[in-house]
């Protein structure tokens, strides 16, 4: 989401689900495809089919009281808030948003978080979010299912082209 301040600069503050984060540390956008590979008699490989993976996000973050408090934009106890606000965005198993200074994602899910606890915390948190995208399938999915078949079986040699069939004797 970004913010203008007063002209100056604009800013994108990065959110997973409505909980702002203060500092990003580190981010990793994964993008995955399995494909298909299928040998044949003399050795090569031919790949015919890509199937492509939920995206997964890994953010390193930090939420502080002290800059919530410099900024007037939250309330103090920010780092405690935001502690229980991602164990509950986690146990209620419903997807968000996730915005980041790069992507905004859809359909997003928690799927770990990590917080470690160090004495030079303060009044903060550090935590590792690993977030999934979760690919729902809609209403449409028994009329797809119909569709994709008669796809399918329109696609496919009638059942006489069987090819070159040799008798062997017995």
């Amino acid at each position: 989401m970004p913010i203008n301040l007063a002209g100056f600069a604009t800013i994108i503050v990065s959110k997973i689900d409505t909980i702002e984060i203060d500092a990003v540390l580190n981010e990793i956008h994964q993008y995955d495809a399995d494909i298909t590979e299928n040998p044949v008699e003399d050795g090569t490989v031919y790949s015919d089919n890509v199937v492509l993976q939920p995206i997964r996000l890994e953010m390193t973050c930090r939420i502080t009281d002290a800059s919530a408090s410099l900024l007037n934009l939250r309330f103090s106890g920010a780092a405690d808030d935001a502690f229980k606000s991602l164990v509950r965005l986690q146990r209620s198993r419903e997807t968000f948003d996730v915005v980041t200074g790069i992507n905004v994602y859809k359909n997003m899910m928690l799927q770990s978080v990590s917080i470690p606890r160090e004495s030079s915390d303060g009044r903060s948190i550090r935590f590792t979010a690993i977030l999934k995208e979760i690919l729902i399938v809609g209403d449409e999915a028994e009329t797809n299912r119909d569709r994709i078949a008669t796809n399918v079986q329109h696609s496919a040699l009638p059942i006489s082209a069987k090819g070159v069939v040799s008798k062997v004797a017995l």
